[in-house]
């Protein structure tokens, strides 16, 4: 009989030290009241069939053409010449002056060895920004021969594609931006079992989306289908729409910084585990597990995962479906075939669906407050067609000329947004750089804006304004979508500007988006639904920032929901007046207040890690909460003993209070950096 505890587990915070003297209340163990909803499998026959396809104009690098000739006619005697003229066009894309897409257009790509991003100096951040893109993910397949050379040790793994190699075990941080895997298919073959799907090594903004992950061989070996494990410093990032057959374990991610993302991903036939966490941060919701194996094992003190609207299936009667050593955050996950949902610090509990659960801290500041998070409720990120490329309007047919600093692009932008008609909605920006002088208007019959990461400078005449880069307003089209947009690193410290300024009632979409410097989304007017995805903003000028400048992201009273938000700036971060923010990882860094919640707003922060650096002030709290109520759960990664004094401050009324991290805040191992495995704030009723 399997030891029964209660399924929430608390442990007692030190005395509390803030502006008020009360210290915050501490949860009772009781089972929360959460209404639990059952999740069903995911069908990715959509997009797993979709093709993606681009206009040749669209300036990116076709591997099947001159100069690379790759043979994707499934011919394993091509396999040696295919990984050589891949790994050519890798070095000829990758890089800050680059960012370039490799295409692969449906076929099998048979390969002998690995395909790489080479890091020439790991201490320059010239060894990435590429993306691998396929033309479906179940027509574009990368398959290993059988019993490739090097591929026969699992205890020397050896990755088929990989987004990173230096050849060591340690790896530089910022040398992993942008690098991103779209829509294909990973074959590791017959006879491989040291074989790694994918070696994943990607910063800020970087992703693996539509892509299935499979051992080819009938034992399911190979040594995982996803590596996080390998490098330092993977992350943050965001896996979508991901599926691993076979292998060891689906996905080993490791060392403690800096948090991933996975959302809708599906794991199965598994050897010895599903997904092993080791010490970092891994914020998951809708993985669909088919294994006798544990789905999910996070055995280290510091490590961190969230675990969200899940499904474990299969299971064991010897095994547990989660084992859980660190800090674990779970909410509506069903549980079947196993002896029981979760072995969690050296208890089992019988239950095989968790309602909400808690392992570590909680921890709130006023009496009265919910003893449960606010299960806000989740839309899915809105979906359209990907238009055929023969109706897509590029800035470069009303004038933009790529590469020509003198130039101002924003009148042909503007120019190509208003040609938009009900056949064309699809506007691109070919590979190179532009500079932009003015403000660009999106509507009309605008559905859809793919950047193809190319550079966007940003000039004084508009940067120095608060306005937006990117005006979003109401068209004829319900649902907007802006992705693959990269913003240069000019001039960082002075810019107000906000790349993306939405004033939209329908929905808005922005994902796959790097903002190297300045203010990214001010949605303070957008009365509709926001979907953000994969965005990060890196703010400098950390020495003389412009007081005067906005938070680099503000909403206002529409709601929002944002998978991998990765805000950085010394001032503040993200700003909700009065509407709903829903985060699935949350990853910050510098000096500014992360979260600053009032008038009534209602957020949930769900994973991700705040990395503070720099001087903070000592008035300065990591968390802002006034009159809003939140859901808090993330750790802190220090650098250079550089920490928030004030971990959250929160006013109700006319009374503020203040959690310090003097020792009242929970800590992680290294009695340095504070963790909230579960803060809860706000007076509202329990559901």
């Amino acid at each position: 009989m399997i030891p029964k505890i209660l399924p929430l587990f608390f442990l007692a915070l030190t005395p509390f030290s803030g502006r008020s003297e009360n210290p915050p209340e501490q949860s009772a163990s009781t089972t929360p009241e959460v209404t639990q909803q059952k999740i069903a499998a995911p069908d990715f026959s959509r997009f797993s069939k979709a093709r993606i396809r681009f206009p040749a104009a669209a300036n990116i690098i076709d591997v099947t053409a001159s100069p690379y000739h790759v043979d994707k006619s499934g011919n394993p005697a091509s396999a040696a010449a295919n990984t050589e003229a891949l790994n050519r066009a890798v070095a000829a894309a990758k890089g800050r002056k680059n960012r370039g897409t490799l295409y692969f257009p449906d076929g099998i790509y048979y390969l002998a060895g690995t395909v790489a991003i080479a890091a020439d100096d790991p201490s320059k951040n010239d060894n990435a920004e590429v993306t691998f893109q396929g033309e479906s993910r179940d027509g574009t397949i990368l398959r290993l021969i059988d019993k490739a050379p090097g591929f026969d040790n699992p205890a020397i793994p050896r990755p088929i594609l990989s987004t990173f190699e230096e050849g060591k075990s340690y790896s530089w941080t910022n040398t992993a931006f942008c690098n991103n895997v779209f829509n294909l298919t990973i074959d590791s073959g017959v006879g491989n079992p040291g074989a790694i799907g994918l070696r994943f090594y990607g910063n800020n903004q970087a992703g693996v989306r539509d892509v299935l992950i499979r051992s080819g061989d009938p034992e399911r070996t190979g040594w995982a289908g996803i590596d996080m494990a390998t490098y330092k410093m993977s992350g943050p990032a965001l896996l979508k729409r991901v599926e691993i057959e076979g292998f060891d374990h689906a996905i080993r991610y490791d060392h403690d910084e800096y948090s991933m993302v996975a959302e809708d991903l599906i794991i199965r036939g598994q050897r010895v585990g599903g997904i092993l966490n080791n010490k970092n941060s891994f914020s998951i919701r809708r993985l669909f597990s088919a294994n006798s194996v544990t789905a999910i094992d996070n055995l280290q003190a510091d490590g961190f995962v969230v675990l969200l609207d899940s499904t474990l299936t299969g299971g064991a009667t010897d095994a547990f479906a989660i084992r859980n050593a660190g800090h674990f955050f779970a909410r509506n996950v069903t549980t079947t075939g196993y002896a029981a949902a979760l072995f969690d610090h050296g208890k089992s509990t019988e239950k095989a669906d968790i309602e909400e659960f808690v392992a570590g801290p909680t921890v709130s500041l006023f009496e009265g407050s919910r003893k449960t998070s606010l299960n806000l409720p989740v839309e899915e990120t809105p979906e359209i067609p990907w238009d055929a490329p023969e109706t897509w309007i590029s800035v470069a047919e009303f004038g933009a000329t790529p590469n020509d600093p003198s130039d101002d692009d924003a009148p042909a932008f503007q120019k190509a947004m208003d040609a938009a008609t009900a056949e064309k909605r699809t506007v691109y920006f070919p590979n190179g750089t532009y500079h932009l002088r003015g403000p660009v208007t999106v509507g009309g019959h605008v559905r859809h804006v793919i950047g193809l990461m190319a550079e966007l400078v940003v000039m004084p005449q508009l940067r120095d304004q608060d306005i937006g880069v990117f005006r979003l307003v109401d068209g004829s089209e319900p649902v907007l979508v802006m992705e693959r947009i990269y913003v240069a690193p000019v001039n960082q410290a002075n810019r107000k500007a906000h790349v993306f300024q939405n004033e939209r009632s329908g929905d808005t979409v922005i994902k796959n988006v790097f903002v190297f410097g300045g203010q990214v989304y001010d949605g303070s007017k957008a009365a509709g639904k926001t979907f953000l995805e994969d965005i990060c903003g890196l703010r400098g000028g950390v020495e003389n920032p412009i007081p005067e400048a906005q938070a680099q992201f503000r909403f206002g009273s529409g709601p929002t929901w944002a998978r991998q938000l990765n805000p950085e700036s010394p001032l503040d971060h993200v700003s909700v007046a009065g509407g709903s923010l829903w985060v699935l990882g949350f990853k910050t860094e510098q000096r500014g207040t992360m979260l600053a919640a009032t008038d009534g707003a209602r957020v949930e922060i769900l994973g991700g890690m705040v990395l503070s650096r720099k001087d903070v002030s000592p008035d300065v709290p990591a968390f802002l909460i006034e009159n809003s109520s939140a859901t808090i759960v993330v750790p802190e990664s220090t650098h250079d003993t550089f920490t928030f004094p004030i971990v959250i401050r929160e006013t109700r009324g006319g009374e503020t209070r203040e959690l310090k991290n003097d020792g009242s805040a929970p800590r992680m191992s290294n009695g340095l950096d504070f963790v909230l495995p579960f803060y809860t704030g706000g007076a509202e009723a329990q559901p």
